[in-house]
């Protein structure tokens, strides 16, 4: 399948979905341009409310496709209907029962308009949309934007591989697979029997219920950062590391500059370039002025910076080659192209 761009241009058709939320929307738009400066058309949809925020930080922004790299790039919202939603929790129902009823229009309309989809990327909170692809036969794939420890961890909780804390046993520790042990407060946020937010547990869970029903999963994470996790896990479902997607420079920092409870756990006791500062969620509590101060000359004068610099400049290199022409991440995403038969047009 092809876009149908002008009456000389075809480009193969991505189509992004993004979960309204500027943390998802800013790694889908990334991937949109690595791909789009491939050659291809991608258009990323999102709810209004997205919209909107999208239009005041650039006013270019058209349904129509605009030139970026070698291919183009164009922005379609839509409408979920949420203004009447007042409940937190009851948005992620809301937001599936809307996209599963306005999403296959909007695919359509875009295949009667010359520019049929030829692959659905969607964001891991709404899982729905490999639903919509596979009744419509267009694959799919979830682009997990955290780590892929996090990932083992969402999988083993779901197909009850290995105990989670529950309500009657709270503090249960979790002992996950090529991972260290992850004490009770240690685990995902969203996946300890406490969470503020279970309706978004439900949805990121649901996209392990929908893992048949997709191509593979994306991931926002490198080969070269994650080894033993990342080969561990391919062996129980298809992953295709793509990361970093490398954040622009107009970008404002937003939701998505927070980290995991897990991510940051990795980030301290694994990759050794952090120090720990409070227990998330489960730390209940001011930090004080002093203990801020403390952990600052430890990361910036005493013995320890070195060895942080040290690492932080070793993942940093190993990250920019992952990405580079011929990179671990690079050629993952052209392997993600080519079993979909979509492929990069030639120059």
């Amino acid at each position: 399948m092809v876009g149908q761009i002008s009456n000389r241009i075809v480009l193969p058709h991505i189509f992004l979905v993004s979960y309204p939320a500027q943390g998802h929307v800013n790694p889908l738009l990334r991937i949109g341009k690595i791909l789009a400066a491939k050659g291809l058309l991608v258009t990323l949809s999102a709810p209004d409310t997205i919209g909107e925020k999208i239009r005041k930080s650039n006013k270019n922004i058209s349904e129509e496709p605009t030139p970026f790299g070698d291919g183009m790039i164009r922005f379609e919202f839509f409408d979920d209907e949420s203004q009447h939603i007042t409940v937190p929790d009851e948005h992620a129902a809301h937001l599936e029962k809307i996209g599963k009823q306005k999403l296959p229009i909007m695919l359509q309309k875009n295949a009667e308009q010359g520019r049929p989809v030829c692959c659905l990327i969607y964001s891991c909170f709404i899982p729905w949309v490999a639903e919509v692809g596979e009744s419509l036969r267009i694959p799919s794939a979830p682009l997990w934007v955290q780590s892929a420890a996090c990932f083992s961890a969402y999988y083993h909780c779901y197909h009850k591989l290995v105990q989670f804390p529950t309500e009657s046993q709270p503090e249960l520790d979790v002992q996950l697979p090529c991972m260290p042990l992850l004490k009770y407060d240690e685990i995902p946020s969203f996946l300890h029997p406490n969470t503020q937010y279970p309706s978004i547990t439900e949805s990121i869970l649901g996209m392990f219920k929908h893992l048949d029903k997709n191509a593979c999963v994306l991931m926002e994470s490198f080969q070269e950062l994650e080894n033993e996790e990342i080969n561990y896990m391919s062996k129980l479902c298809p992953i295709k590391p793509i990361g970093p997607l490398f954040k622009y420079p107009t970008e404002k920092s937003t939701e998505s500059a927070k980290v995991d409870v897990t991510d940051a756990k990795y980030l301290v006791d694994v990759f050794k370039v952090g120090l720990r500062l409070s227990r998330g969620d489960f730390d209940k509590r001011i930090i004080p002025r002093n203990e801020i101060a403390e952990r600052l000359i430890e990361a910036t004068i005493c013995p320890k910076a070195a060895e942080m610099k040290q690492n932080a400049m070793k993942y940093k290199k190993a990250a920019a080659e992952a990405v580079s022409e011929g990179g671990s991440s690079t050629s993952n995403l052209l392997d993600f192209l080519n079993e979909l038969a979509i492929g990069v047009p030639m120059k």
